[in-house]
């Protein structure tokens, strides 16, 4: 059993936007996510809020660090609540943490391009032989 594995978790994380093609070739890959809700949470023990982000069809959430927090501002707006519905580009990068540099998630500071899905048109009859 991997440990990673056991501590699973519903929280999005760096190594989820890497795709193993099945042939040994593991690539980082953008994943563009629509904001369904968010919630205020406190997930350290310093006491510090933060945004916490769901997205439609998706069951693991976004936890905002300031520097994605921000981007997403620049974007929609400081206006939490119109954030939503909006979509967001998630992509993998690294940082500096406590002296490491450390695997992380950031947003992409454009506007994802949406391709609108075409409307289902009914077929048309055929006409008539003569």
């Amino acid at each position: 059993m991997n440990l990673k594995d056991l501590h699973q978790n519903d929280r999005l994380k760096a190594e989820d936007l890497l795709y193993d093609d099945g042939h040994g070739n593991v690539t980082a890959r953008d994943l563009t996510l629509q904001i369904e809700t968010y919630h205020i949470v406190t997930p350290d023990p310093n006491g510090f809020e933060k945004i916490e982000l769901a997205f439609v069809g998706q069951k693991k959430k976004l936890i905002l660090n300031i520097v994605n927090q921000t981007t997403i501002a620049n974007l929609y707006g400081t206006e939490i609540d119109g954030w939503l519905n909006r979509f967001i580009t998630c992509y993998r990068d690294t940082t500096l943490y406590e002296g490491k540099m450390v695997d992380c998630i950031r947003i992409r500071p454009n506007v994802p391009v949406q391709t609108p899905i075409p409307p289902m048109t009914q077929p048309t009859a055929a006409s008539p032989t003569q």
